[in-house]
C-alpha cells in the first residue's frame, strides 16, 4: 500500500533524530523505498527515496542538479562527520540558497540519471495535496533539534524549489568505528580528506542501509493490516471485524454510519463518554446529533471528498472523518476518534486505504431495504385508495399485526433543518427502536409512523410521553390520530393525524404536539363552511342581533353568548357579565323577540351555539 510523508515522519521520530523536514503532509502516498545508489538505477517517482549525504551543503547541490519530483526523500547524516567544507554536520545554521558544488562522486550521477522510471505500474496519488499543519512540525522540530529558524528556512526554500515533493533530515549516530576515526582526523583535515570521505561514505552508507530497513518495516507492518483487512472482509466476518483490528492498528475508536445517522459498526467507542458517543445503549444521542446538524464546519465535511479533521468543540473530541461514496454519492461515514493516540493528517492515508475497502464492500452488499413487510403494506394502504382491504387485513395478520389489536398513527413534520441534512432516516431508527412494534416511513415529505399498541402493551398517553422530549429536541412538530381498533380504519388514522397536525399548527402554532381529539370540533366546523359561507349557514336570528348592535350599539350577541356557555344559566351569565340579573333578564326579553324564539328547543340552542362558532371562525380568517 502506499503510505504518506506526514504517516512516514511521524514513525521515523520515533525512532530517530529528525532535524530537516519539508513538504510533509498526510494527503500525499508513496510506494516502498528504494536506495538512491547509481548501482539500483536513476530516477524513480512516486517512491519512498533514501540517500545518503556528507552535509546539508550536498543536499542543496542535489536540488540544483535536479532532484526527480513526486519523490519522498530520506536524506542520512551521520552525527559526527564532517563536511566538505570543515564544518560540523550538526551546526548546520548556513544559508539554504544554491551554491556551486563539486562533483560528489557517484551517488550523485545515480540520482541524476533520468533513465530509471519503473514505477511498479502504479501512479502517485499527488492532488489536493495540503501539507501537515505548519504549527505542529515546527513544534515538534524544535522540540528535536532545539531551533526552528534555520528548519523554517530550509522549508522554505525546499518547497519553493521542490513543490512536489517532501523530505526529513535523519542524523544517525556513527557506526563502525568510524566516529573515533572522524575524530581523530579532525587535527588533520586538510591532509587526510580523501581519506576521511571514504570512511564518512561509510558510515552514511551504513546508516541509510539501516533507515532503509526501518522504512521497509513501516511498509510490511501497514501491508499485513491491510491484509487482514482485505481477508476478512473476502470472508464475509463483516465490517465490524474489520474496524475491530483497524482501530486497534490506529489505536482510536473508530465508526461507521450512514449519512441518516443510523449506526452500521463501531469498535472501541466505549472508551469514549458517554456525552462524546453518537452512538449509546438507549441508542442515537439526539441533541450531540442535533449540535452536528446545525454545524457549519460539519456541513462542510459531510459533503468533502477527502478526509477531514473535524474539531472537538461540540463533544470535547477531535475526530477525523472520511465520507464513503456509493454510486458517487457521500451515503456512509468513516469517523476515528481521538482517543488513545493524538491525531493528525499523517494518519489520512491508513483512513483513506480503510475507505476504499469500506466502500467496495458497502457497495457490494445487498442494501438493506428501505420497504420492508409492513412498510410495503402501510405504504400501500396510503397511496392506494382502491386497495383491497381484506387482503390488505390477510397481509397484516400474516406478520403478526392482527385485526383485533388497537392502533394509533403519528406524523412528524420534517423541518428544513432535517430535510437538508436527510435526517429522516435517523428518525425513523430511532422511533423502530424505541417502539419494537412499530413501523417508520418517510411519505409525502413526513415522517410516518404506526403503532401496534396491542403488541407494545401499551396506550396512546404511554407512547406520546416517550417521544415527547425526542420531537422537542429534534425541532419537529407531532400530530397523533385516535385509537382505533382493526385494519379497516389505517388509512382514516392517518388522515386524522394530518388535520390534528394541519389544525392544530395553525390554531396553536406554539405548540409542538396536536391531537386529534383537541381540534376535532375546529374540523367539523371548517369543513361545514367548505361549500356555503358561515353567514349563509349560520342561525338567521343571530345575523338580526349582530346588525342590532352595529346599529344600535347594544351587546345582545355577547350576552346571549354568555348566556349559551353558562347552561342557561341566568345568575351565573349575569355575575360573568358584571350586570344586575334584572338587566340581564330584561335583555334576555328582547334578543327573544328579535330572535323569534323563546331558547327552550335543544337542537336550536346547538345551532346557535355552533353558529357563534361558525361566525368567530369567519371573523378570524378575515383577520
Amino acid at each position: 500500500m502506499k503510505l504518506s510523508s506526514a504517516w512516514l515522519y511521524e514513525q521515523l521520530v520515533k525512532k530517530y533524530k529528525i532535524t530537516e523536514a519539508a513538504g510533509l503532509s498526510g494527503r500525499d502516498s508513496y510506494l516502498r523505498p528504494f536506495f538512491g545508489n547509481p548501482m539500483y538505477g536513476g530516477e524513480r517517482t512516486g517512491h519512498v527515496c533514501v540517500i545518503p549525504v556528507a552535509s546539508e551543503q550536498e543536499i542543496r547541490e542535489l536540488q540544483k542538479k535536479g532532484l526527480s519530483d513526486r519523490n519522498f526523500f530520506v536524506f542520512v547524516l551521520c552525527a559526527d562527520v564532517t563536511d566538505c567544507d570543515g564544518t560540523d554536520c550538526d551546526g548546520m545554521d548556513r544559508g539554504v540558497t544554491d551554491c556551486d558544488g563539486t562533483d560528489r562522486g557517484e551517488m550523485e550521477r545515480g540520482m541524476t540519471d533520468r533513465g530509471m522510471t519503473d514505477r511498479g505500474g502504479m501512479d502517485c496519488d499527488m492532488t489536493d495535496r495540503g501539507r501537515m499543519d505548519r504549527g505542529e512540525i515546527d513544534r515538534d522540530m524544535a522540540d528535536r533539534s532545539g531551533t526552528d529558524r534555520r528548519f523554517d528556512t530550509f522549508r522554505v526554500t525546499w518547497e519553493k524549489n521542490m513543490p512536489g515533493s517532501a523530505c526529513v533530515c535523519v542524523t544517525m549516530a556513527g557506526s563502525d568505528g568510524s566516529s573515533e576515526k572522524n575524530r581523530n582526523s579532525e587535527k588533520n583535515r586538510n591532509s587526510e580528506k580523501n581519506r576521511n570521505n571514504e570512511e564518512n561514505r561509510s558510515g552514511r552508507m551504513n546508516g541509510a542501509a539501516e533507515i532503509l530497513n526501518y522504512l521497509q518495516e513501516i511498509f510490511d507492518t501497514c501491508d499485513a493490516w491491510e491484509e487482514r483487512v482485505s481477508g476478512l472482509l473476502a470472508g464475509n466476518a463483516g465490517i465490524a471485524k474489520v474496524l475491530e483490528i483497524s482501530a486497534e492498528f490506529l489505536a482510536n475508536p473508530l465508526m461507521v454510519m450512514d449519512a441518516d445517522f443510523s449506526l452500521i459498526a463501531e469498535a472501541e467507542m466505549e472508551k469514549l463518554p458517554e456525552r462524546a458517543r453518537l452512538f449509546t445503549e438507549e441508542g442515537l444521542n439526539v441533541e450531540y446529533m442535533n449540535a452536528l446538524l446545525q454545524d457549519a464546519e460539519y456541513q462542510k465535511i459531510t459533503q468533502a471528498k477527502g478526509t477531514a479533521i473535524f474539531p472537538g468543540y461540540i463533544s470535547g473530541y477531535r475526530s477525523v472523518i472520511r465520507n464513503l461514496f456509493i454510486d458517487a454519492q457521500p451515503t456512509y461515514r468513516l469517523v476515528l476518534t481521538e482517543c488513545d493516540t493524538p491525531v493528525s493528517e499523517s494518519c489520512f492515508c491508513i483512513l483513506e486505504t480503510l475507505a476504499g475497502h469500506l466502500e467496495y464492500q458497502l457497495s457490494r452488499e445487498m442494501p438493506a431495504s428501505m420497504k420492508g413487510t409492513l412498510e410495503t403494506i402501510f405504504q400501500s394502504i396510503l397511496t392506494d385508495r382502491t386497495a383491497d382491504y381484506v387482503q390488505v387485513s390477510r397481509r397484516l395478520s400474516a406478520v403478526g399485526w392482527n385485526s383485533g389489536d388497537e392502533y394509533l398513527c403519528l406524523i412528524l413534520q420534517i423541518t428544513y433543518l432535517n430535510q437538508k441534512q436527510l435526517s429522516t432516516g435517523a428518525i425513523c431508527h430511532y422511533i423502530q427502536r424505541q417502539f419494537r412494534d412499530s413501523v417508520s416511513f418517510l411519505y409525502q415529505e413526513e415522517v410516518v409512523s404506526f403503532f401496534n399498541l396491542t403488541r407494545l402493551g401499551m396506550n396512546e398517553e404511554e407512547v406520546a410521553a416517550k417521544l415527547v422530549y425526542f420531537i422537542r429536541d429534534s425541532y419537529l412538530k407531532a400530530g397523533y390520530s385516535r385509537t382505533t381498533r382493526g385494519h379497516m380504519n389505517l388509512r382514516r388514522q392517518y388522515i386524522q393525524a394530518r388535520t390534528a397536525l394541519d389544525v392544530g399548527s395553525r390554531k396553536k402554532p406554539y405548540l409542538w404536539i396536536h391531537y386529534f381529539n383537541q381540534v376535532a370540533l375546529t374540523y367539523i366546523i371548517e369543513q361545514s363552511t367548505r361549500r356555503l359561507p358561515a353567514n349563509m349557514i349560520c342561525h338567521e336570528g343571530l345575523l338580526r342581533l349582530k346588525e342590532q348592535d352595529e346599529k344600535n350599539h347594544t351587546e345582545y350577541m355577547a350576552t346571549l353568548k354568555t348566556y349559551l356557555d353558562q347552561g342557561q344559566n341566568a345568575t351565573q351569565a349575569a355575575k360573568e357579565l358584571f350586570i344586575h340579573r334584572s338587566t340581564f333578564l330584561y335583555r334576555m326579553e328582547k334578543i327573544k323577540e328579535i330572535l323569534r324564539s323563546d331558547l327552550d328547543d335543544a337542537e336550536e340552542l346547538f345551532y346557535l351555539e355552533l353558529s357563534f362558532r361558525l361566525l368567530e371562525q369567519d371573523e378570524e380568517k378575515k383577520q
